[in-house]
């Protein structure tokens, strides 16, 4: 495989790591870019499918990708929302098992997040985009609850005239990594 880095000047193609290739093909002239996006194309699409196929394989057994409690559900959330936005399907396993991990960190007061964790209103805002990705995905509502509890919740959080801060400071409308921790707000 190799590695080509691309933005939106980029005109031409030119290898900048190789993996399983001989390393001369360092010295091939860089291809125009034009005609070559079913190559770009291809090598994104397989770059997914071995990403998918990994985190299938390290998936702990409680669908979670963490193997450390103390890192909370953040990382199963990252994954579950990059599972969706490249398309997979809800009911495959990988992503179901996930989903479901993450269902049990739903919170009584519609945050989702690790219970005794430290950063619950930043769990809870990438727990509100991903579950509100698999709402859109399933088309049925089936996490409608879920998401308006979780944005009030988020919104709960958030430092405004309630929590004691004034719409004139430059905290009013921020979020803290955890709700009420008295934390400048990050989000």
């Amino acid at each position: 495989a190799a590695l080509y880095l691309l933005d939106d000047e980029t005109t031409r193609l030119k290898i900048r790591a190789l993996w399983g290739l001989p390393t001369d093909r360092f010295l091939d002239p860089p291809r125009p870019l034009r005609g070559a996006r079913a190559d770009v194309e291809a090598l994104r699409l397989q770059m997914v499918k071995d990403g998918i196929a990994f985190l299938k394989k390290t998936q702990m057994a409680n669908g979670s990708f963490s193997a450390s409690p103390r890192a909370g559900v953040g990382p199963t959330i990252v994954v579950a929302t990059a599972l969706l936005r490249c398309g997979v399907a809800l009911d495959e396993p990988v992503l179901a098992k996930a989903l479901a991990f993450l269902e049990g960190a739903i919170q009584d007061d519609g945050g989702i997040y690790s219970s005794g964790g430290h950063v619950a209103a930043y769990e809870s805002c990438l727990g509100l985009v991903c579950f509100d990705l698999a709402n859109k995905a399933a088309g049925d509502g089936r996490y409608d609850a879920v998401v308006a509890n979780a944005e009030k919740y988020v919104r709960g959080t958030q430092y405004n005239e309630a929590s004691g801060v004034s719409q004139d400071e430059e905290y009013f409308g921020g979020v803290g990594y955890g709700a009420g921790s008295g934390t400048r707000p990050d989000l």
